[in-house]
Parts: structure tokens; C-alpha cells; sequence
């Protein structure tokens, strides 16, 4: 959702048709630049924005993530987390593109198409921060 008929092919040509190059998730994370490089500075750890990626990647990832939140509920639920936890506007869309190339890279192995009903039920399988957000019924 939001990648739309300019995002979708600039994604899949930034990240290639080698399904092997990114043997987990967390590569296609770094590549694209939404993974944070951790760093400790005496006691304390932190962590900063990935400098070293592919930076046509991270802006397709950018935009993306800032046009699905425009049509998928979830996403713009979890940006608002974000941006409630103090996070910046580019902060909290790196955050959601995070979870955006998890799906696409779980999606891109198995071969299969996005399904948002699908997805709600595995955040509520695997007790999504989703649930907290969602009214309580009675």
C-alpha cells in the first residue's frame, strides 16, 4: 500500500532480482538505511542514522512510507506511536520503514502479495503493539 505504479518499480530496481543477496531481513534493513547503527560512548549506548546505504533506496523507502501511511491504517497508527514517543517526522518514518521491509522482504522470499487482513492477524498472533491501540471491548 502507498508504493503505487512510480514507488513500487523504483523499489524493486534499487533492491535487484537476487532474492540471495539479502539472506535475512536485516541486510535489506541496512542496505536501505533504516536500520540505526549502534554505538556505546563510555557507559552509555546509543544510536544514529545509517549514513553508509544506498541513498536512492532510502528515499524510495522514505516516500513509501509516507504514502502508505495515507492508505493503510496500521501504518499511520504506528507512525503516531512514534511521533508520541518524541520521535521526529524522518525518525518515525525510518521506524516505519523498518517494518514496511520486513513485509516486503517476508513477502519477496515466500513470493507471495501483500495481505492486509493477513497481516492484522499475525500482529494480533504475535501480540502487537497494535492490540494497545485498539479500543477495548466489552
Amino acid at each position: 500500500p502507498g508504493a503505487g505504479d512510480k514507488l513500487a518499480p523504483r523499489l524493486f530496481s534499487e533492491i535487484g532480482e537476487d532474492r540471495g543477496q539479502y539472506p535475512e531481513v536485516q541486510s535489506l534493513q541496512c542496505v536501505a538505511g533504516t536500520a540505526p547503527v549502534s554505538f556505546q560512548s563510555g557507559q552509555i549506548p546509543q544510536a544514529r542514522i545509517r549514513w553508509h546505504c544506498n541513498r536512492h533506496l532510502r528515499h524510495a523507502v522514505h516516500l513509501w512510507s509516507d504514502c502508505s501511511r495515507k492508505v493503510c491504517a496500521w501504518a499511520q497508527a504506528y507512525y503516531q506511536a512514534q511521533r508520541e514517543k518524541g520521535k521526529s517526522h524522518a525518525c518515525a518514518l525510518r521506524c516505519l520503514g523498518q517494518r514496511w521491509l520486513k513485509i516486503l522482504w517476508k513477502m519477496w522470499q515466500t513470493r507471495t502479495r501483500y495481505d492486509e487482513a493477513r497481516h492484522a492477524l499475525n500482529q494480533q498472533r504475535h501480540g502487537s503493539w497494535r492490540l494497545q491501540l485498539q479500543p477495548k471491548t466489552t
